[in-house]
């Protein structure tokens, strides 16, 4: 008679799946790609789709100076936003995933269009974004999380920007509600499509320079359970829970190995 079979080991779940992945007990390994397509050709982007986390601050040099003492690495200057008065700085923090900071731009000659962000000081971790499932994808991701969560992630607006060095011309779709208060006080995501940047290696993640790897980012609101729909219906694998501090942190590996926290 044949042999029996053997016993296939049962894959966690709920809590104990959430153990088996370690720091990522709600987040996917940033280092886990997926480079697959859909039926149109258009690239997927990573399950995990933590695009940036976005550190605010009054003068952009000092918090430059502030995540360099952090993290060990400059960070480079990234570019201006003339539609918000704003400039950055950008270190990288894995092959998908990048810091930006964010300052008011002294050199800002026009009134800004609208608002993106509201307040830049103190100095801290204060939103994050998420990319589209699909690449070209703004649009009808909006309907989906309409149809979801009944929430409006924005207008896509087009952006661009050159790269120094001759290497072609960065492109992005922006998703957000300007010049309206931050949904969830930065806890819930905006949204953002990089189109092409992945595969031409012109995404900020894979052009600033490598400080380190995120290794997970959670975050904090006194209302935080009923953000819960929206964040889900985002894909965003980060949980909001209650608490009475309204608090976004990330933490860091180095290339070290040391572990390090950004709030």
């Amino acid at each position: 008679s044949p042999p029996p079979p053997v016993p296939r080991r049962a894959r966690p779940r709920g809590h104990a799946r959430a153990r088996a992945m370690g720091n990522w007990a709600c987040m996917p390994s940033v280092d886990d790609t997926d480079d697959s397509r859909s039926s149109t050709g258009r690239r997927r982007y990573l399950r995990h789709n933590v695009d940036h986390l976005i550190y605010v601050c009054a003068d952009l040099k000092e918090g430059m100076a502030s995540v360099e003492r952090l993290l060990g690495v400059a960070p480079t200057i990234g570019g201006r936003h003339s539609r918000w008065g704003t400039w950055n700085a950008l270190v990288s923090l894995g092959p998908t995933t990048y810091l930006e900071i964010l300052a008011p731009d002294p050199q800002a000659t026009e009134k800004p269009q609208d608002m993106f962000w509201e307040r830049f000081e103190p100095s801290r971790l204060a939103t994050y974004a998420v990319r589209t499932p699909l690449s070209g994808g703004a649009t009808a991701f909006r309907t989906q999380v309409k149809r979801l969560a009944s929430y409006d992630i924005g207008e896509p607006l087009e952006g661009a920007r050159e790269l120094q060095g001759d290497r072609g011309t960065l492109k992005w779709t922006i998703c957000n509600t300007y010049g309206a208060r931050a949904v969830g006080d930065g806890t819930v995501p905006f949204v953002l499509d990089w189109h092409d940047s992945f595969d031409k290696k012109m995404h900020p993640a894979q052009t600033a320079p490598r400080a380190g790897t995120l290794v997970s980012l959670t975050a904090t609101h006194p209302d935080g359970p009923k953000f819960a729909k929206i964040i889900r219906a985002l894909g965003s694998p980060v949980q909001v829970t209650k608490a009475p501090a309204i608090k976004l942190e990330a933490k860091i590996r180095l290339a070290n190995g040391e572990t390090v926290t950004l709030t």
